[in-house]
């Protein structure tokens, strides 16, 4: 009987201990979820202050690239190059750009602007092959996505962001039955910044850097 007892006891301590890691795994995990929000936040009130004529569609394409990498596979790696030589042909070097922009909050996707990459004396040869290897490689996550989706509803709410919030739902319920496509930035965007610039995964930029 006490020894039926005992084991009584020591089955309600592992119950009791088991749960109490159960609400630690929990906290640890809010935790994590408020440090990515955070990160995020800080991020996408960067890219509105560097562009203050960020459009809803801009905003929608800031998300996708930093949860899902670059926009979609490269098939032919030779269109890529010939893009590169024909979008820095004629590109003016004379805007100020920061040479790097991180896109996601873990860090993992960014942004190399074309202009302050060029102006280092970096080599755009090496940027299209990391370009080439992050579309065929990363796989990005739509849960991610739709949590970025979550962290800038909340920006345009607080009117922190100012954005239509009602079009950015329409736009992103637009995307939601094709699965969440890449988009183009809007033509203020695009007529006010003149956007160039490669996404690629992070851990390539030692070996971009690396005169």
């Amino acid at each position: 009987m006490k020894l039926i007892e005992g084991i009584h006891w020591k089955l309600l301590l592992v119950i009791i201990i088991l749960s109490g890691m159960g609400i630690f795994v929990q906290f640890i995990s809010r935790m994590g979820n408020v440090d990515v929000d955070k990160k995020m936040i800080a991020i996408i009130r960067k890219q509105y202050l560097e562009h203050p004529k960020m459009q809803e569609e801009d905003l929608y394409k800031l998300l996708h690239q930093a949860a899902m990498g670059s926009e979609h596979a490269v098939k032919n790696p030779a269109m890529a190059e010939q893009w590169m030589k024909e979008e820095i042909k004629d590109l003016d070097l004379s805007k100020k750009e920061n040479l790097v922009d991180t896109l996601s909050a873990g860090g993992n996707i960014v942004r190399i602007n074309l202009r302050s990459y060029l102006k280092s004396g970096y080599n755009p040869d090496l940027l299209v092959k990391k370009f080439i290897l992050t579309a065929n490689e990363y796989r990005g996550s739509l849960d991610t996505l739709k949590r970025y989706f979550s962290i800038a509803r909340r920006m345009i709410k607080r009117n922190q962001l100012p954005l239509d919030l009602d079009k950015f739902n329409r736009l992103t319920a637009e995307m939601e039955p094709k699965n969440f496509p890449a988009i183009h930035h809007s033509k203020t965007y695009e007529e006010e910044y003149n956007p160039a610039y490669r996404v690629i995964a992070s851990k390539y930029l030692p070996e971009l850097f690396n005169k």
